[in-house]
């Protein structure tokens, strides 16, 4: 049940100009915005995945035996975090079972006297600039730890600085091989590739370095850079909800919005339904193939932009936010879930990149090209 007098008439207005929910099972070829097929992950994806309209979600809401509360003008934003940025030393691991773990390199090899010397002694070298002495000893580390993605890339600095481009690549890519998540050695290949004057392919790796130590304002600062000399501007926006979800006692649950940040309602309201409506949630689970946080996201997104472009279409005018505006559009050019990946998880937890594979990398990176890059 919906208590709040002024938010219940509006809703009863978009329950007016919404259309009814979905349940989508067929192929998509040609999906459009505000449809259940347009918030398909792949082209060609086969699916039974539940999304509801904006006027359902309100139904719901309405219809549920608990009370919703809708506090308006007493939304505060929490103070930010402070950003959490990654060290190059940490590694992958694959385990028998195909999971993969993260160590940071020297507490996996530190009790082993032969690696320690041996690191600390291309340490020294390289520290005084005897690169080829260093590139020796990185090479003793490898043999003893084969998997030293990080020492890899520093035999690819090595050559680099020697100028030995060919070479150079090599390495890095030998450590992307093993590590792809491993920011230093794609900012080290971005270099190689933008001095051997390939640099719409040094752009990309910058892109995935960015992708991989989200909060680093060196690659950051570069990735402007390099984008303005290929015509191109990377766009700066968040994904920052405005709304605070509570619930008081066993019946009722605050939502607490401002008036002026409305646009966030349904997203709200998914989000509570999420949260407070377990056979809701399961329901819609059941029909995922997905994890239940990426479900979960992407029923509420959908729903939050389906919301955007019935509002557009109404008032003839653009979207606003620009977090939701470039939400409608990841989900036409079918990457939601890039969306999601880049946009809210590697904003919470920019460590999570370290557990995903090349795949997922270069589609958050083909999903960055497409939707943060602008022609200058």
């Amino acid at each position: 049940m919906i208590q709040n007098r002024r938010l219940l008439n509006a809703v009863y207005i978009l329950l007016a100009i919404c259309p009814s929910s979905f349940v989508y099972a067929s192929a998509v070829e040609t999906p459009t915005i505000g449809t259940p097929s347009k918030i398909m992950g792949s082209p060609t994806e086969v699916t039974s995945e539940i999304f509801h309209t904006p006027a359902q979600i309100l139904k719901f809401v309405n219809d549920s035996k608990l009370t919703y509360v809708f506090n308006l003008e007493k939304y505060v934003p929490l103070p930010a975090k402070p950003p959490q940025t990654l060290e190059n030393g940490r590694i992958v691991i694959v385990t028998s079972d195909g999971r993969r773990t993260i160590k940071v390199f020297n507490e996996a090899y530190g009790s082993n006297p032969r690696y320690c010397k041996a690191f600390q002694n291309a340490e020294t070298h390289f520290n005084n600039h005897n690169y080829a002495e260093a590139r020796q000893k990185y090479m003793e580390v490898i043999s003893i730890a084969e998997d030293q993605s990080q020492v890899m890339g520093f035999i690819g600095q090595t050559l680099r600085i020697e100028k030995d481009y060919l070479n150079a690549e090599i390495w890095y890519r030998k450590a992307l091989k093993i590590n792809p998540a491993d920011f230093m050695a794609h900012w080290g290949l971005s270099t190689v590739l933008y001095l051997t004057n390939r640099k719409d392919l040094a752009l990309r790796e910058l892109i995935i370095a960015h992708i991989c130590n989200l909060n680093d304002s060196r690659i950051l600062g570069q990735l402007k850079t390099m984008s303005k000399e290929l015509g191109l501007e990377f766009q700066e926006w968040e994904f920052t909800p405005r709304f605070r979800i509570s619930k008081v006692d066993n019946q009722t649950v605050n939502i607490d919005i401002n008036s002026s940040d409305m646009d966030w309602l349904i997203y709200a309201d998914a989000k509570a339904l999420w949260q407070f409506e377990p056979h809701h949630k399961e329901s819609i689970l059941a029909a995922s193939k997905r994890d239940p946080r990426t479900t979960e996201e992407r029923y509420c997104l959908a729903s939050l932009a389906m919301s955007a472009e019935n509002k557009s279409g109404e008032t003839k005018k653009p979207i606003i936010t620009k977090s939701i505006q470039e939400l409608v559009n990841a989900i036409k050019l079918n990457r939601l879930d890039s969306y999601i990946a880049y946009e809210i998880f590697l904003r919470e937890k920019p460590d999570a990149v370290l557990v995903w594979d090349s795949g997922a990398i270069n589609a958050i990176a083909d999903y960055l090209m497409a939707i943060r890059f602008k022609k200058l």
